[in-house]
């Protein structure tokens, strides 16, 4: 049974979304013209984020993929200050391709973060790209496990799936034009990292619960964001006039990771702080272990004979190789060695 490749190298990646707001609208009334505004965005954001990226050393962002209107890029985090960077250069991305690339026509950017876990909660998936060219019926963890050891781009797909994927693309659902939302994971680390680097975040906003179907076992998901429009004197104004009490981000945080039943995870092994450097454990742990005892199990039915045994005592492939209550050193019958061991 080869070894899950993700197992020796735990880690968190940050998923950061950017989509466009009034696309639809925008596509209809254009007629023909469209599609040249939808082509610079696939250019032209991430040109932007690249000109953003290049002052800030300690993340590099590689495209996920594109789902439509949406562009959606990783980056892997080690520390919550990676994560602060990450959120940062990603807002200063979306507000200057707004300003070079959108100022002439009715549309905007909206976005969000979310964070996944690997080996677990999360994992990675592969699917072969010709499905004629994969007949072997092995165990799907040995043909998952080779593939991406081989990463070979010209035969399999590579994706990531898990519950936290699940539920960020909940809160990427919730997002609109002037709230970022972020999933409780990146509101925690960047919250932290904040108060580690000595800033403040005043653009931190609790939007309240919301009811995102197969998450955390129905129960409502605490959404916070951050505004992207705080600085904004109407907005300031209604702030002044709210009467709910600030929330306090690192508490609700901690609260819902240490819940029964909550879905993700994060791991920051270079964080100077022990609730983020807890090793995740691997999602398909239990069925390895399963498929590794039905495999010993199997060995210890096929028992070798002594080394001094006669040779009488052997079949030679022509006879009854049926063995008697009580007797060892046989093969059991033609036919019947489960399958499981002919791997």
């Amino acid at each position: 049974m080869t070894g899950n490749s993700d197992q020796a190298d735990p880690h968190s990646l940050l998923f950061m979304s950017v989509d466009l707001v009034g696309s639809t609208s925008y596509k209809q009334q254009k007629g023909s013209d469209w599609p040249r505004k939808f082509l610079q965005f696939y250019r032209e954001f991430p040109q932007a984020l690249a000109e953003v990226q290049s002052d800030v050393s300690s993340v590099r962002f590689s495209m996920w993929k594109p789902i439509g209107d949406e562009l959606i890029f990783t980056c892997r985090v080690n520390h919550e200050a990676e994560v602060v960077d990450a959120v940062r250069t990603w807002l200063a991305a979306m507000r200057q391709y707004e300003e070079r690339s959108l100022s002439d026509v009715p549309l905007k950017t909206k976005g969000g973060a979310f964070i996944a876990t690997f080996p677990g909660p999360d994992t990675q998936a592969t699917a072969p790209l010709d499905p004629f060219t994969e007949t072997s019926s092995r165990d799907v963890l040995d043909l998952n496990d080779d593939a991406l050891r081989e990463r070979d781009r010209d035969r399999f797909i590579y994706d990531y799936i898990g519950p936290s994927i699940d539920t960020g693309f909940r809160i990427l659902s919730a997002c609109d034009q002037r709230y970022f939302t972020m999933s409780i994971e990146v509101a925690w680390a960047f919250s932290w990292g904040v108060r580690g680097l000595q800033q403040k975040s005043p653009d931190i906003a609790y939007l309240g619960e919301r009811d995102f179907k197969g998450v955390w076992g129905g129960r409502r998901y605490p959404v916070v964001a951050i505004d992207r429009q705080f600085e904004d004197a109407v907005n300031e104004a209604i702030r002044g006039m709210s009467s709910t009490a600030a929330v306090d981000v690192e508490a609700l945080c901690k609260a819902c990771l240490e819940s029964e039943g909550w879905p993700s995870r994060m791991y920051l092994p270079k964080s100077d702080f022990a609730p983020f450097k807890r090793l995740p454990e691997d999602a398909l742990r239990e069925h390895r272990v399963r498929d590794v005892d039905g495999i010993e199990n199997v060995a210890t039915e096929l028992v070798p004979a002594p080394a001094n045994a006669e040779m009488s005592q052997l079949p030679m492939g022509d006879e009854d190789t049926t063995s008697e209550p009580g007797t060892t050193g046989t093969l059991p019958p033609a036919g019947s060695m489960p399958e499981s061991s002919l791997a």
